[in-house]
């Protein structure tokens, strides 16, 4: 490490919206872009604040997109990028690395791609009313030498259900509250909300395309409505939007920890010709201790 000395650097600069869809963008979603500055690098360890999408959205997938020069005083394998979102009202980091990218040592050029899941949850604003994401660019040893450019995390955001939190204690019990919305033009319209214990790629192809891998969980709330999710399966009002709730008692088996339910709501025209309308974005419920 060259230097140990720990820049602070403010980027208030809005990323905007992307407009263009991606292989994992759902419908019912929206896309957010973070550049990564394109600044040298000097042997120190840097902080950059960048300013997020609006508070009260729902991330529900990211991609980072990446390009590393160095002249060799960083092995590439070291780079780091580490993110910090306040999600659920926790801290939820996100760290990649030039070895997980499958990066080479010595000078040059080193582009990668990554995807994950990990950072789902709910932005709480950080100056209302829009979030702020906390950047580190360091490496594995400290600091680091060498440029990012044409670097990017996009955000995968939901906007057609959202949920009050994203977790339910075992032992305490409690409730998750589903809020539709599918639009007027899906007003009146009949929904049904599905779930997966799976997880959510690859989806369900449709119409509509839901993103849930069909499993054991998939056919009960399928031949179950309106049980262990009360509103699972109605209609939509005149705004076309809808709520469900699903609520667990109260000392459940431990056994079931770290469990994770995804769920995802179809539109259907019915009464009419039963085609697929709209599938929504999904959301997740883990089960905690």
């Amino acid at each position: 490490m060259r230097s140990s000395t720990r820049n602070l650097f403010v980027a208030l600069a809005l990323a905007a919206c992307a407009a263009s869809t991606s292989a994992h963008q759902q419908q019912g979603t929206t896309q957010f872009q973070l550049p990564v500055p394109n600044m040298p690098l000097n042997g120190s360890i840097t902080f950059v604040t960048l300013i997020g999408p609006n508070a009260g959205q729902t991330i529900v997938h990211a991609r980072l997109d990446v390009t590393f020069v160095t002249e060799g005083e960083t092995p590439a394998p070291n780079a780091l990028l580490e993110y910090e979102f306040r999600l659920n009202g926790q801290l939820v980091n996100w760290t990649v690395t030039g070895a997980d990218l499958g990066w080479g040592t010595g000078p040059g050029i080193f582009t990668g791609s990554i995807e994950t899941d990990l950072g789902y949850g709910q932005l709480v604003a950080t100056i209302p009313p829009i979030s702020t994401v906390e950047l580190v660019m360091a490496a594995t040893t400290g600091g680091l030498t060498g440029k990012f450019v044409d670097s990017k995390l996009t955000l995968t955001l939901a906007s057609s259900l959202v949920v009050d939190n994203f977790a339910i204690s075992l032992a305490g019990g409690g409730t998750q509250t589903l809020d539709l919305d599918a639009g007027v033009a899906n007003a009146g319209e009949l929904y049904w909300i599905l779930g997966s214990a799976t997880g959510v790629s690859p989806g369900l192809p449709g119409p509509p395309a839901l993103p849930l891998v069909i499993d054991g969980y998939t056919l009960f709330t399928l031949q179950n409505p309106n049980t262990l999710m009360a509103g699972s399966l109605g209609f939509l009002d005149g705004l076309g939007q809808a709520t469900a709730s699903i609520t667990l008692p109260p000392g459940l088996s431990p056994t079931l920890a770290g469990v994770k339910l995804h769920h995802a709501y179809a539109v259907l025209d019915i009464p009419g010709t039963g085609a697929g309308l709209f599938g929504s974005n999904a959301v997740t419920l883990r089960l905690d201790p």
